[in-house]
């Protein structure tokens, strides 16, 4: 009960000061005109990162959450010698847990492990700012950013549940940034083919919707098979099929997702948990994904990569009955970057709700021994199960209203093409 308390405080702190900032953000605008990027995030991970983790874990000595320990427990067959899906279960990329192994080498500790997460994240996020630097007058991008820093969500995934979710983003994100280069779709290829060795199956999603948004197709595939095909040959050498673990994640029944929340409306009527609903929602998730990159109306830039990015990761999260809440954390740095109307309170107050239930609904969810509704009574049976269904429900339709809103920011978009990774 501890976390869903102290998730529900740091949202409360986090929601305050996030509203002062809006209210406020003419003479903060106005001040942000006279520092760097480099300053503001400096100061904003300071204050809103390093300061937090330290009070977190050292000041009032909390423990680190599940998902921090779940990484602890794949790290310490490494540092024992086992190799990954062989001598233990795994549902990570396999370079993953030795990443985590490296860390803990180093500071024999959970906290180890937050702290990378944390560290990646920032790193993260300051590429994101440079990318969108072009498309926002100084005072702005500097302003989005501390609005990224201070959101419930980020703060609570990166410096207290150390999620990794976000190195997916910078993995299509370094893509982008040789888009501009010689020979781009097949350097793009390798960039996302190395980055399926470091994160999580699910990135083959982004990885589709590049194959649809460039135009060399063939050169993208040839960079990627460039990768993975020794790397399938290595891992079948060494593991078997064994190798083929992360995909066992699929079957795993989680919420919310559009399952979750229609099921006790149908009366346990929809099978959840047969195999071909993963792949249903699969196929949903690539025509969606694939579609919109298709007919882009511009190639190759920031914005529309970037919402395509939101689309397909949204369209997973609620459709995939595997999703649960902190895929939020896939998508929330480019949202903040490109759907957040700063100028409308109605859009923040959305934001924060959204980010709000993210944060709180897994503890609850968790902590009563993941339930599953097949009957509307089933929701009524206790009062945490209501706070829980309604979570769900509003996680569904915040990720819908984020996916419906970047299909109108492409209406938006200028008709001409670039000529980037053609």
């Amino acid at each position: 009960m501890n976390i869903i308390v102290n998730k529900t405080i740091i949202s409360c702190l986090c929601t305050i000061l996030i509203l002062v900032m809006w209210f406020f953000r003419n003479s903060l605008k106005n001040k942000l005109t006279n520092y760097s990027l480099n300053t503001v995030f400096g100061v904003g991970v300071v204050v809103f990162r390093i300061i937090p983790y330290i009070i977190v874990f050292f000041f009032f000595s909390l423990p680190v959450p599940s998902d921090i320990i779940y990484y602890w427990q794949h790290s310490i067959p490494i540092l024992d010698g086992k190799l990954v899906y062989r001598d233990f279960f795994c549902p990570y990329a396999p370079f993953f847990p030795y990443i985590i192994a490296f860390v803990v080498k180093l500071w024999y500790s959970p906290k180890a492990i937050s702290l990378l997460m944390m560290v990646c994240e920032v790193g993260i996020l300051y590429f994101t700012a440079k990318e969108f630097k072009p498309f926002y007058k100084n005072e702005e991008l500097l302003y989005r950013l501390l609005l990224y820093l201070v959101m419930p969500a980020s703060l609570v995934l990166s410096a207290l549940s150390g999620q990794e979710d976000i190195w997916m983003w910078f993995c299509v994100l370094l893509a982008y940034r040789f888009s501009h280069s010689k020979n781009a779709a097949f350097k793009m290829g390798i960039i996302l083919g190395i980055g399926h060795l470091f994160t999580k199956a699910v990135l083959v999603l982004g990885t589709i919707s590049v194959f649809f948004f460039i135009q060399k197709r063939v050169s993208f595939v040839l960079g990627l098979v460039i990768i993975g095909i020794p790397t399938l040959v290595i891992l079948y050498a060494l593991t078997g099929l064994e190798f083929l673990q992360p995909i066992q994640e699929s079957n795993i029944l989680r919420a919310p997702n559009i399952g979750s929340v229609l099921n006790p409306i149908f009366f346990n009527h929809l099978h959840l948990g047969e195999k071909w609903l993963n792949w249903f929602g699969l196929s949903i998730i690539v025509v969606i994904s694939g579609l919109i990159s298709l007919y882009s109306p511009q190639k190759n830039l920031l914005k529309p990569f970037a919402l395509i990015w939101i689309i397909t990761y949204g369209s997973m999260m609620i459709v995939q009955q595997s999703a649960y809440s902190n895929y939020i954390f896939i998508f929330l740095m480019p949202l903040m970057f490109v759907l957040l109307d700063t100028e409308k309170l109605s859009e923040l107050l959305i934001l924060l709700v959204f980010n709000v239930a993210t944060v709180i609904q897994p503890s609850i969810w968790w902590r009563y021994n993941m339930p599953q509704y097949k009957q509307p009574s089933d929701i009524f049976a206790r009062p945490a199960f209501m706070i829980d269904y309604t979570m769900q429900v509003v996680i569904v339709v915040c990720v819908i209203y984020y996916i419906y809103s970047s299909f109108q920011y492409f209406k938006t978009l200028p008709k001409t093409l670039s000529t980037e990774a053609q």
